[in-house]
């Protein structure tokens, strides 16, 4: 099971020091690759902002669907570690996440 304890990094982040980095809609699966490889480096981590209504409105977006964009978060640490070439392994966990 799941630890009780256990919060994604991005609920730990302030929100405002997410940037908005992919400004279109990333399916899901596209979505969980990506925030693996994000959150390989220290203190990084990417979430999906859904659109309101209003905002879709804004954008031309006539789905009926949800959309999203993507906004990250990037370490001084991490900057670094990619620099040096330094990134966490994926957990199982992570990897078996990306397949579903």
């Amino acid at each position: 099971g799941c630890d009780e304890d256990f919060y994604p990094i991005h609920e730990l982040i302030d929100p405002t020091k997410f940037e908005l980095l992919i400004d279109w809609h990333m399916p899901e699966a596209a979505f969980k690759a990506f925030r693996a490889h994000v959150s390989r480096y220290p203190g990084c981590d990417a979430k999906n902002i859904v659109l309101t209504d209003e905002e879709k409105k804004q954008r031309g977006d006539t789905s009926k669907n949800k959309s999203t964009v993507t906004h990250v978060v990037v370490s001084a640490e991490a900057v670094e570690a990619f620099r040096e070439g330094r990134e966490n392994q994926l957990s199982v966990d992570a990897k078996t996440a990306i397949r579903f």
